[in-house]
């Protein structure tokens, strides 16, 4: 995953969470202004923000191991589709072609096992136009990382 798209799914969990904080803070307020309507407004806010600061302080800890979940379950999915395309790239400029080779718990292992039976197909009809030499069978492999 590039940088720029790193930053804009950092700032985006950043944003969310200030969402969520804010929309909870307000909420509770409300509830409490309902309880309690003859106490002024800006009391209430300032109350719930007491009290809710534990709450806050252990989301905030939390966050950046929420995002760092977030950045891998992205790479799982886009990696694998980057993979592809640039795979796809080279057979459609006529390069030599590899099998697609996924790491453990990368989503999309269907999708590879087709694409690498594409590539057998296509190096058994060029082996064949070529010579007769024996086709080089192609599977998924999963290496770690």
């Amino acid at each position: 995953m590039d940088q720029n798209n790193r930053s804009k799914i950092i700032l985006q969990a950043i944003r969310k969470w200030c969402n969520y904080i804010v929309a909870t803070l307000l909420l509770v307020s409300l509830g409490s202004i309902c309880m309690r309507p003859n106490a002024p407004a800006l009391g209430h806010v300032l109350n719930n923000l007491w009290y809710l600061a534990p709450m806050v302080g252990a989301s905030l800890l939390l966050l950046p191991l929420l995002i760092r979940e977030i950045l891998t379950a992205n790479t799982r999915v886009t990696g694998p589709i980057r993979r592809l395309r640039r795979e796809i790239q080279k057979l459609r400029d006529g390069q030599a072609l590899r099998p697609l080779r996924l790491r453990d718990g990368d989503h999309w292992g269907g999708l590879a096992d087709d694409f690498n039976a594409l590539v057998n197909q296509i190096h058994i009809e060029r082996n064949q136009t070529a010579d007769d030499s024996p086709p080089v069978i192609f599977s998924i492999k999963r290496t770690g990382g």
